[in-house]
């Protein structure tokens, strides 16, 4: 069972939400996802639902976006452009992730870095459909879909 804090006050890393660190004496006990309040737990899944519906939305216009209004002689001409956001998104998780990891704990800093994240992702993905046919595009599509709505 995975061990997390789902509490609007602290999270695992002691911190609180206005970016305020306690000392190890002050820190609360870790506690485990299912010894949570049913009301937290289900405010828990409803925002990264939420989220992770935005994050297909946003990637779903992107994608057809690109599809629609750009030739694949474009894509093959500026291919580059792909490498550029694809380095950038693991880049900016990498350096995020392990120099400073408050970003990610503090709003709203935490969801600039998301969108960003998301929107560097989704142009790679928008040149990943121009190449391929519609039907596996929509085919991809229907199984990532089906795969969010079997997890809810």
């Amino acid at each position: 069972m995975a061990m997390a804090h789902l509490g609007n006050d602290v999270d695992t890393s002691g911190c609180t939400s206005s970016g305020e660190c306690s000392s190890e004496e002050d820190e609360k006990p870790i506690q485990l996802v299912h010894e949570m309040p049913l009301e937290i737990r289900s405010g828990f899944i409803q925002k990264v639902y939420s989220l992770l519906s935005v994050q297909l939305a946003v990637t779903l216009a992107i994608g057809v976006y690109m599809h629609i209004n750009l030739s694949k002689h474009w894509i093959e001409s500026h291919i580059w452009l792909c490498y550029v956001a694809n380095v950038a998104a693991m880049v900016m998780l990498v350096c995020t992730m392990c120099c400073c990891p408050q970003v990610m704990r503090n709003f709203p800093s935490n969801y600039v870095f998301l969108f960003t994240f998301t929107v560097l992702i989704s142009f790679v993905v928008g040149f990943v459909c121009t190449v391929y046919t519609g039907v596996s595009v929509l085919v991809a599509a229907a199984t990532t879909s089906l795969v969010f709505f079997c997890l809810t």
